[in-house]
C-alpha cells in the first residue's frame, strides 16, 4: 500500500513566507550588530585630522569641479590647503598643494587659483565675476623685500624694525618668505602659467583675457574698504590711542593684463579702478598716482 501526501499550493506559499520572514528578522539584527562593532571611538589625535571643503565650484559646461580640502582643527599657518580640480567624466582628480580660490573662465577652458607656499592659504583671490573691478585692496601678506647685506646683524631671537618676514631654517639661518602667486591652468592641455605677488584676478566675460592685479606698495596686511588703500596692522583697535594714520598716499597698483587667446601680457601701471563691460570687450581703468 503506498501513501502520497499532497501539499495544497496555499501551504506551500505560506512555509515559504514564513520562511522569508524569519530571515528577514535574523539580518536585521545582524547587520546593526556588525556595524555596531566595527565603530572606533574617536581620540584627541582624530580632531587634528579633520578637513573642512571650501570654495566649490562646477565649470559652465558641467565637465570640471574644483574644491579646497584643509585642516579645521589646526594654526592659521598650518591648515595646509589642496585645491582639488576632477575631471567628472573620468574621474581624474589633480591635487595643487597649497592652493585656494579656484575660479573657470566661462567658456570652460581656464582655470585661475592662488597658491601660498607657506600653506597658510593664500588671500589673494578673484577681484569678482566679470565686469567687476578687482581694484579693492583686500587683506593681504607683505610681500617679502630684498634683504640686504650690509646692514648689521642682531641679536639671536631678535628682529630689526621693518625686517620683512621670515622663516627659521635649518641651522637657525632665517629665509626670507616666498611669495604668493596666481597660476593659470589649461584644462585642455594641462599647461600652467603662473605670476608673482598678486592681490586678486578677474577673467573677462567673453573668456578672452584675464586681469591680474599686484599689491599696491602701501598695502601692508591692513582690511581695506572698497576704493580705499589698505591700513597698515598696528595691532590695535580701530580708534585705539597710537594708532597708526591710514595711508593717504596714491593707491594704484600695476595690474597685467593677459590674453587668453595670444597668450601674451600687457602691463598697466598705477592702476586704481578697473573694469570690464558685460560683453567683456571693452575695459576701463582710472590711473591713481602721485
Amino acid at each position: 500500500m503506498k501513501h502520497e501526501i499532497i501539499c495544497s499550493p496555499l501551504r506551500v506559499r505560506r512555509a515559504a513566507l514564513a520562511l522569508g520572514v524569519f530571515v528577514a528578522v535574523g539580518l536585521a539584527y545582524a547587520v546593526p550588530g556588525a556595524q555596531t562593532a566595527a565603530r572606533k571611538p574617536l581620540a584627541i589625535d582624530d580632531y587634528a585630522r579633520w578637513r573642512t571643503i571650501s570654495g566649490q565650484e562646477i565649470s559652465g559646461d558641467g565637465q570640471w569641479v574644483t574644491y579646497g580640502l584643509s585642516l579645521v582643527n589646526a594654526a592659521p599657518t598650518e591648515t595646509k590647503p589642496v585645491l582639488h580640480l576632477v575631471r567628472l567624466d573620468s574621474g581624474q582628480d589633480t591635487e595643487v598643494a597649497n592652493a585656494t580660490g579656484g575660479a573657470f573662465s566661462s567658456d570652460s577652458k581656464w582655470l585661475a587659483y592662488t597658491v601660498d607656499p607657506s600653506g597658510r592659504g593664500g588671500r589673494g583671490g578673484r577681484g569678482g565675476a566679470a565686469g567687476q573691478a578687482p581694484g579693492a585692496p583686500q587683506p593681504a601678506d607683505n610681500p617679502a623685500p630684498a634683504v640686504n647685506p650690509a646692514q648689521p646683524t642682531t641679536a639671536p631671537g631678535q628682529t630689526p624694525p621693518g625686517a620683512p618676514s621670515t622663516a627659521q631654517g635649518r641651522g637657525g639661518a632665517a629665509r626670507p618668505e616666498v611669495p604668493t602667486r596666481v597660476e593659470l591652468r589649461n584644462l585642455a592641455t594641462g599647461a600652467v602659467k603662473s605670476w608673482q605677488d598678486i592681490q586678486s584676478f578677474t577673467f573677462s566675460a567673453n573668456s578672452t583675457n584675464l586681469i591680474l592685479r599686484r599689491r599696491a606698495p602701501n598695502a601692508a596686511g591692513g582690511a581695506g574698504g572698497r576704493g580705499g588703500a589698505s591700513a597698515p596692522d598696528t595691532g590695535a583697535a580701530p580708534g585705539a590711542a597710537g594708532a597708526a594714520p591710514a595711508p593717504t598716499g596714491p593707491r594704484g597698483a600695476d595690474v597685467i593684463l593677459h590674453s587668453l587667446v595670444t597668450g601674451r601680457d600687457q602691463l598697466l601701471g598705477s592702476v586704481g579702478d578697473i573694469a570690464f563691460n558685460k560683453s567683456g570687450d571693452l575695459l576701463a581703468y582710472t590711473v591713481d598716482a602721485s
